[in-house]
């Protein structure tokens, strides 16, 4: 047992060079390549004839093996709390040596939110104590989230070993992140003379009521990725034995991932009872260590951008991945057969078999492959070269790359992976984004010191002008803000625009160009929380554009903070702040409004964000104008 305590405590590493054999599938390292082409004719059952065909496969080979990699870590991230409750939770992590650039990256950041939260500590050790007690109890508690929300627990336990535990999530914020929903997980536990064996199914979320984690920039500042998953389940099932360790984690279920800046979607599914196999053994000797991990089971993604929806799915059948490591060295092989299916048939489609030749050796004084050799349905070979190179040779023909990225790109993956905003402060310039989302804009408030609750309803408005140096006497052109109305009528036109992919409802939006599409949406109205809310716009037209704040309602507060941020491309404006102290209901008193920034935008596409202009009302409704709106104006239901 005390070998296994070792073991655990390097359980990570061996886990995480994984990201090393995924790429090593293909190449490990990076830096530049002569690329080949990815627009070869595709292939239903993987037949691989020529070096373009065979380098297309070790690209899309390196690539799956990352998703089995990856998918090990999500699932680890999404049972940590159970786990944490019945044992030490082994830690997946990437060892930074590789870049694992398939899409599967930002399913691995964004889950590690929840396995990150600090909140939970107390309530697992209570739901320890109950498990460890072997007795009928129940308890219920309340969790501390650090920056604001609620979070509690209820637990339940049997003498016969079987426990149920509901977490409940609401608006629980820590480290950038807020998460809502419920995580519900049930198990069992049982020891013999031969050792312990936990069984645990975890839930998160439902049908009705989506578990979600919402990713901002630092500060709760712009809203950067929202993640929704609607009745995901995972079974855990964890067997310690005097010689082994062994997890296995089985998912299903499917998880969706907004990325607000870039306005791309990416649904993300685990079929077939998708099962990761982790055996951690004392088998080696001395200072080595053995590890392996067996996949099976099925994994798709969709995602759309720029207008267009691509797919990959793919399945395993196993796939077993074999490592020893010690102080110098860590030895990789990868053997069984994975099927890839991309649309559109961009690259090489079927099935595809790996044989380890020579097992895959990563020097860890230099962080590079230095030897090994894997075969590719015996038509192509993968040489990982002294130097740290990588060679794929097919029917005599080879090509060198110089690291797995570059051959990555060959076949790329989707990927949220993108550039961090930068910070502007609070004026600056930009350009309007050529593609992607033209700007978004987040609100969030919370008073000074609570660090609890808020039910203050702020709300978040913005009116623009079509011209760029309006006066107090220029008339407006249109607004969104939660109740966009038609005119100065109280009649409102609803559901009569398609969001961008991704965004599932919204409060109200406008079509500018008659095309169908909202162009300008308020997707998120919080009025029970502090935030966010948020507008999104797919375009931006020249003309003058004034954000401002309305406090429509305090309910229980005298004095609210509020915070808003502006991302136009990747530029961060703000944030810019104010401490509310009146409320209105959106009327027009000038102590119930913050008029937080002023855009303008040329034709050429200019963008110049200031301070914002007190001859400008920050109101529309109830103006002297009676806003109204071209196209079509929606007041959805959210």
């Amino acid at each position: 047992m005390k070998r296994l305590v070792q073991l655990g405590l390097v359980v990570s590493l061996a886990i995480t060079v994984v990201v090393f054999l995924s790429a090593c599938s293909s190449g490990g390292g990076g830096g530049s390549s002569s690329s080949s082409s990815s627009s070869s004719s595709s292939s239903s059952s993987g037949t691989i004839s020529n070096n373009t065909q065979g380098v297309q496969a070790a690209s899309t080979s390196s690539q799956s093996a990352n998703m089995v990699e990856g998918s090990g870590q999500t699932f680890q991230n999404l049972g940590s709390i159970g786990l944490s409750s019945i044992s030490a939770a082994p830690a997946f992590r990437s060892s930074g040596v590789f870049n694992m650039s398939p899409a599967m990256t930002k399913l691995v950041n964004t889950t590690a939110k929840l396995s990150a939260l600090s909140s939970v500590g107390n309530a697992t050790s209570s739901i320890k104590r109950a498990i460890a007690s072997r007795a009928s109890t129940g308890a219920t508690g309340n969790l501390n989230c650090a920056e604001g929300g609620t979070a509690s627990y209820t637990i339940n336990s049997a003498s016969a070993g079987s426990f149920n535990v509901t977490i409940t999530f609401s608006l629980c914020r820590e480290n950038n992140t807020e998460i809502d929903g419920q995580y519900l997980f049930t198990g069992t536990t049982a020891t013999t003379t031969t050792g312990t064996t936990t069984t645990l199914d975890i839930t998160l979320g439902s049908a009705s009521s989506p578990f979600t984690i919402q990713d901002f920039s630092p500060g709760y500042g712009s809203l950067v990725t929202k993640a929704t998953l609607t009745a995901f389940s995972l079974g855990i099932n964890v067997a310690m034995a005097s010689s082994s360790l062994t997890y296995t984690m089985n998912a299903s279920g499917g998880m969706d991932l907004y990325d607000y800046a870039n306005g791309d979607d990416y649904a993300l599914a685990f079929t077939n009872g998708f099962n990761d196999v982790y055996a951690l053994s004392s088998a080696g000797t001395g200072s080595t260590t053995s590890f392996s991990i067996t996949s099976n089971g099925g994994y798709s993604e969709s995602w759309t951008t720029g207008g267009t929806t691509h797919s990959i799915a793919s399945s395993f059948s196993n796939l077993v991945l074999n490592l020893t490591f010690n102080s110098a060295y860590i030895t990789v092989s990868i053997n069984g057969q994975f099927t890839i299916t991309f649309t559109p048939a961009s690259c090489l489609n079927g099935t595809f078999s790996f044989v380890t030749n020579t097992p895959v050796r990563l020097s860890l004084t230099t962080g590079k492959t230095d030897q090994g050799s894997i075969t590719i349905n015996g038509a192509t070979t993968i040489t990982y070269n002294s130097d740290g190179t990588i060679t794929v040779t097919t029917a005599g023909v080879s090509q060198t790359f110089n690291g797995s990225y570059d051959l990555s790109l060959v076949c790329p993956i989707a990927t949220l992976d993108q550039p961090a905003p930068v910070s502007t402060g609070t004026t600056g310039t930009t350009t309007v984004p050529t593609s992607g989302t033209a700007m978004t804009i987040t609100l969030t408030w919370l008073k000074t010191g609570d660090s609890t609750t808020s039910n203050d309803d702020m709300d978040l408005h913005l009116n623009y002008y079509n011209v760029t140096a309006p006066t107090g006497s220029t008339m407006p052109t249109w607004h969104v803000d939660w109740d966009l109305e038609s005119g100065t009528s109280t009649t409102v036109i609803a559901n009569q625009c398609t969001p961008p992919t991704g965004v599932t409802s919204y409060r109200s939006a406008l079509d500018l160009t008659g095309a169908g599409t909202c162009d300008v949406l308020l997707d998120q109205d919080n009025t029970v929380g502090f935030g966010p809310e948020h507008i999104i716009a797919t375009m931006l037209p020249a003309g003058y554009y004034v954000v401002s704040v309305n406090n429509y309602a305090f309910h229980g507060d005298t004095s609210e903070d509020v915070a808003v941020t502006i991302q136009i491309g990747n530029s961060l404006f703000g944030p810019f702040t104010a401490t509310m102290t009146a409320a209105d209901g959106e009327g027009t008193d000038p102590a119930s409004w913050f008029g937080a920034a002023d855009i303008v935008v040329t034709s050429a596409g200019g963008v110049t964000v200031q301070a914002h202009n007190p001859n400008l009302l920050p109101w529309n409704e109830d103006n002297p104008f009676g806003l109204g709106a071209p196209g079509l104006r929606v007041k959805g239901g959210i």
